[in-house]
């Protein structure tokens, strides 16, 4: 369960941080791109603790760091589907 929490939270601290530089260009929130974003982290945690990976004292650092990138790779990567299937 701490692995998803894990990944859940970094998802919200990437969405905080991506909607902190739209705001300051004027962009309204979206709760559609928070929401896709926190589902990326939600499989991603899943994902984690079916693989086996144990988020400890330890490793939760290098944890979190790695699902800040994976998570905004996949981010990108959905929303790059989305556009062409809307298309």
């Amino acid at each position: 369960m701490n692995e998803i929490l894990g990944s859940l939270s970094s998802a919200f601290f990437l969405a905080l941080l991506t909607y902190g530089t739209k705001w300051q260009k004027g962009e309204p929130f979206d709760g559609f791109k928070l929401l896709r974003t926190l589902i990326i982290g939600a499989v991603l945690g899943v994902i984690a603790k079916l693989g086996g990976a144990e988020l400890t004292a330890d490793n939760w650092q290098a944890y979190e760091a790695a699902n800040v990138g994976i998570i905004a790779a996949l981010d990108q990567l959905v929303k790059l589907i989305g556009r062409f299937i809307v298309r």
